[in-house]
């Protein structure tokens, strides 16, 4: 997904990463905000949980959580979940510098996940950075933010086939005899 999201990011505007094809949708720009919005509270929270565990032998079973299965369902894909007014975007104008933001975060969640290898994640208690009263592990944390992430990036290849391109350059009219 990083390569996707690097890739549109060779060809949009600024223009076009704030470009909103109707006021109640979001742009480009505003979409990568809310991942970050969204993405970023787990992160330290990974770092920690990852600083306190003990590798273990074997392949220990993915089990996710009640809770987890839940969020995972609402933010993947095919969820519809209510944003939380905590990870509503900014309605601000927004330049090429969140595309860096956004692929330098999800890099360092790709290197955590490298991280968490030989980790009974199941194991790891974790609490939603949004709804403290969630009790989920580290697996639905990882998960969470893929399906979250694979959400929002599909969400950003539609809007990028809607985009206005952009004009083409005046013509320098040759007078004619």
């Amino acid at each position: 997904m990083v390569e996707q999201v690097q890739d549109l990011s060779k060809t949009l505007t600024d223009a076009q990463l704030n470009w909103k094809p109707h006021p109640k949708r979001w742009s480009v720009g505003q979409t990568l905000d809310h991942m970050l919005i969204a993405a970023d509270p787990y992160v330290s929270q990974i770092k920690e949980a990852l600083g306190k565990v003990h590798r273990v032998s074997g392949d220990p079973e993915v089990l996710h959580t009640f809770f987890g299965k839940l969020i995972i369902r609402g933010a993947g894909p095919s969820g519809n979940a209510p944003v939380p007014k905590a990870m509503v975007p900014s309605a601000r104008a927004f330049d090429r510098g969140m595309i860096d933001r956004w692929v330098a975060l999800h890099q360092e969640i790709i290197a955590l996940a490298r991280q968490a290898h030989g980790i009974d994640l199941a194991s790891v208690p974790m609490r939603s950075p949004i709804v403290k009263l969630f009790k989920m592990n580290l697996a639905d944390v990882f998960e969470i933010l893929a399906a979250h992430a694979e959400r929002h990036v599909g969400q950003i290849e539609a809007l990028c086939r809607e985009l206005p391109k952009p004009a083409d350059p005046p013509r320098e009219e040759v007078p004619t005899r």
